[in-house]
């Protein structure tokens, strides 16, 4: 019977230790540029699991009224971890048609959708990334990095002016998120 109770409490600690919980500054953004093909780079912290999804747009987020502003031209891609990333490695995509994937450092692979094709890059006047699992109804932030234009929005957002975004009340600053007012097309941390 102990036998019985030892394996039965080990199966269901296995089964529900899989799903994996991605926390605030889990990542954070390693680069961007924002013209000539359009990418950005990103580092993990932790272990990624197979299974676990990210999601990256560049939709500004109104905290007013704590939504996205969606526009079909914004990028959203969902990436979708295929095999473990180990924590350090960096992850960069490349824009293009139809894009590329690769690790600068580490070995994994991702399978990734592009949710929008009209414009899967950054405004080289200024623009925001953010990371967050969930869905755009409710996500769940992880990292944000705002390039050029102006820093974080503190008033109301037009959803007509695609290059202002407020940060969202779960990020900080210089913690888990970055405002960088870079001299040329981008940014790259070394």
């Amino acid at each position: 019977m102990k036998l019985f109770l030892f394996i039965t409490a080990f199966l269901v600690t296995t089964l529900f230790s899989s799903a994996q919980v991605i926390a605030v500054g889990d990542i954070a953004f390693t680069s961007a540029k924002v013209s000539n093909g359009d990418g950005f780079s990103f580092v993990t912290f932790i272990d990624l699991c197979p299974g676990t999804q990210l999601i990256f747009s560049d939709m500004p987020w109104r905290d007013e009224t704590n939504k996205f502003c969606t526009s079909d031209e914004e990028f959203a891609i969902t990436f979708t971890v295929t095999s473990k990333i180990d924590r350090g490695t960096v992850v960069v995509y490349n824009d293009g048609s139809p894009g590329s994937v690769s690790m600068a450092t580490g070995s994994a692979t991702l399978s990734w959708t592009l949710a929008n094709q009209h414009n899967n890059g950054f405004s080289s006047d200024g623009d925001n990334i953010f990371v967050f699992t969930g869905s755009y109804a409710n996500p769940t932030f992880i990292a944000g990095l705002k390039i050029k234009d102006g820093t974080w929005m503190t008033g109301t957002v037009s959803c007509a002016d695609r290059q202002h975004t407020r940060l969202p009340a779960t990020l900080t600053n210089g913690v888990n998120a970055l405002y960088i007012n870079p001299g040329g097309d981008g940014m790259r941390y070394t």
